[in-house]
């Protein structure tokens, strides 16, 4: 992967994910980047993927990013850099911040398939060099809203306990068929929706409809309203201020 572009869009803009092709028993979808969305920033890349023993997540040197790793369904066993090893199970996630470089390594534990999101956040240029930190939450440490009609899991954002460097909201979002969910964010702010492909409801903003695998960017607005249409649907909302700076990638290294 080397991209050296970033996207300024006007309003919305929908994108299909694309198919990951990985060694056996790996398999998944990236939104981006791809050939129709590259970088967005300060978010570089947004993967939705399955691991069935013996597979596992493939590792790499990664730096200038903060990652996150959030387990929909099934258990990983995350070592670092360090030979520290966690085991996360659903609704759990694992963060780590890497100026500098860092290895990780995530191996599914339980039988059957696994499943999982993982999001890429830029790092500006003046934390370059900065150390390494990790973190590592279950599903009971994340804060949520519940009531007949959804359920939001507020992963990251004000008072949840993930600790991230930039000003970021990440909501999980399951709503029954028919009901809706209106976003209030800043015009500054750079928004993203990914429709999970675990639940085959789809979602309607304006007159848009994204299915399950597909993303919808925004821009220079304030408020958005999401209907589920005639099934259950889940979906991710995240939301984070640009830095203004240039996504450059090569393989896990982000400058």
């Amino acid at each position: 992967m080397n991209h050296q572009h970033q996207y300024t869009i006007e309003k919305l803009k929908k994108t299909k994910s694309v198919e990951m092709s990985h060694e056996k028993g790996i398999w998944g979808k990236r939104l981006f980047p791809s050939n129709f969305m590259r970088g967005f920033d300060p978010f570089v890349l947004l993967d939705e993927f399955f691991v069935e023993p013996p597979g596992e997540l493939p590792t790499q040197i990664n730096q200038g990013f903060e990652c996150l790793t959030y387990v929909l369904d099934g258990n990983f066993e995350f070592k670092d850099h360090n030979g520290n090893t966690r085991t996360i199970s659903d609704g759990g996630l694992q963060r780590f911040t890497a100026p500098k470089g860092v290895q990780n390594s995530f191996r599914p534990v339980s039988n059957g398939v696994n499943h999982g999101l993982r999001l890429w956040i830029k790092l500006p240029s003046e934390m370059h060099g900065s150390e390494i930190s990790f973190q590592y939450l279950e599903a009971k440490d994340i804060p949520y809203e519940e009531n007949a009609t959804k359920l939001i899991r507020k992963i990251a954002g004000k008072k949840c306990p993930l600790m991230l460097h930039g000003n970021i909201q990440f909501d999980d979002v399951t709503l029954a068929k028919k009901a809706f969910h209106k976003f209030t964010f800043s015009e500054k702010s750079r928004c993203f929706i990914y429709v999970i492909t675990g639940i085959n409801g789809s979602i309607r903003i304006n007159d848009i409809i994204i299915e399950p695998g597909e993303g919808i960017f925004f821009e220079n607005l304030h408020d958005l309203t999401v209907i589920c249409r005639e099934k259950a649907c889940r979906f991710i909302f995240v939301s984070g201020m640009p830095y203004g700076e240039p996504i450059k990638v090569k393989g896990g290294i982000v400058e």
